[in-house]
């Protein structure tokens, strides 16, 4: 017998076995570069040195974003084929963005970088005055005040009592006990009250120093590296503690804030697999059943809350949790032998040295030595995090508490008016 047919049937059954495709990717990535927010008080990188222009994108951060879409063409139009080049269409390319400046100016520098494959008298007009190959693309938003996805502090009563709880807890005991003589004898060089208590005036001061240093600018003499090494831990401190990842109250945060965003990003992956499986004709069907690729431009800090359910925060972005400008994590459902598979990218930034990596086998469950995870066991690993009901489960049940956690989300609003993340 001739062994070339079992040569050929051995072949297709290689092929046949193993089919991947990608069928679908929702990518979240940060705004690219901006100035401080609250820029120091003394010296003469203050507020009139950024010419009050505090909290908005620069042409660094513009150009950053502007990159991102480069690379992501790069990789799901012309390595992947997610997208066809030959002809850009609307239905399958949805962008979001939360409503601030710095995402809305990103997301519209990302587009323009990633979908430059339109044709001219079809996708944007055949005039000499226009810009060279520069298709509009809709980029969508809602308000701050309801975007659970995009706005990593969303109003939650619940979420801000159990703040307040944090401050009791050994963690946060332990925090003040170590650092706060360190942090009030900065008090002198930034001309502001600072104190472990308040995570604003800390993250405020951390932030307005690590915007100089990105810039190549002089830090003032009394922030030396082992200052803002000790900066970053107690911001970390902080933050952990708000996120949910320590202290006594924390895997009740986290269900409130990164576990809504973990359940609407599965939710959105598992709802176009059955689109895809079932192709009906059902309302929700129609769009998922197109769509292909969903960007959304927002914040370091959605990041962080987001991936805290799946468990690989400090895993993916370090031991300080530096999420780099334009940094972007990538969701990927693949059609793996008629199976739904998850693969989770993130690019650290999108310099021309970095590339995409897979980081799907940090979570719980997944295969160490495969980029694909099943969708269902990322499912369970992380559904323990998934709020029911989430209206319900914020409101509050302490009303003295409430009414101090309250005044401090006042505050937080006033401060972050323009967001500081």
């Amino acid at each position: 017998m001739s062994t070339l047919p079992i040569f050929i049937l051995s072949f297709l059954f290689s092929v046949a076995c193993c089919f991947e495709r990608l069928i679908f990717a929702e990518t979240y990535f940060r705004h690219g570069d901006r100035t401080p927010v609250q820029p120091l008080r003394t010296g003469r990188f203050n507020a009139s040195f950024y010419g009050n222009q505090l909290g908005e994108l620069t042409p660094l951060g513009t150009r950053q974003g502007y990159l991102l879409g480069k690379k992501m063409k790069k990789r799901y139009v012309t390595n992947l084929a997610l997208l066809d080049e030959n002809f850009l269409n609307l239905k399958e390319i949805y962008v979001r963005s939360t409503d601030v400046n710095r995402t809305l100016m990103t997301a519209n520098a990302f587009t323009a970088g990633m979908f430059d494959y339109g044709k001219r008298g079809r996708d944007f007009p055949d005039s000499p005055d226009w810009i060279p190959n520069w298709t509009p693309i809709p980029v969508h938003t809602a308000a701050m005040s309801t975007d659970y996805e995009g706005n990593p502090f969303p109003l939650c009563p619940r979420a801000t009592e159990l703040d307040q709880m944090q401050l009791q807890s050994q963690s946060f005991r332990n925090l003040v006990r170590d650092h706060e003589d360190f942090v009030a004898s900065l008090e002198r060089f930034c001309g502001e009250k600072i104190t472990v208590r308040d995570s604003l005036t800390v993250y405020g001061l951390l932030d307005a120093l690590m915007i100089l240093k990105k810039h190549n600018l002089t830090l003032p003499e009394w922030a030396t590296p082992a200052v803002v090494e000790r900066l970053n831990t107690i911001s970390d401190g902080q933050l952990m503690l708000k996120f949910g990842q320590t202290g006594e109250f924390g895997n009740n945060i986290i269900r409130l804030r990164g576990g809504s965003k973990a359940k609407t990003i599965l939710s959105r992956l598992q709802d176009k697999w059955n689109c895809f499986l079932a192709k009906n004709e059902t309302r929700a069907c129609l769009w998922y059943g197109r769509l292909k690729f969903h960007a959304f431009a927002t914040h370091d800090m959605t990041l962080w809350g987001m991936l805290t359910p799946f468990g690989i925060v400090e895993k993916v972005f370090g031991k300080h949790h530096e999420i780099d400008h334009a940094a972007s994590v990538t969701f990927e459902l693949w059609n793996a032998d008629g199976k739904p598979m998850l693969n989770v990218v993130f690019l650290k930034n999108p310099g021309l040295n970095e590339e995409f990596q897979s980081v799907t086998h940090l979570i719980e469950g997944c295969p160490q030595d495969r980029k694909f995870c099943p969708l269902l066991t990322v499912v369970a690993a992380t559904q323990k995090f998934f709020p029911g009901d989430l209206a319900e489960e914020c409101k509050p049940k302490n009303p003295k508490v409430t009414k101090r956690s309250l005044d401090g989300r006042r505050r937080e609003v006033a401060f972050f008016d323009g967001l500081v993340w």
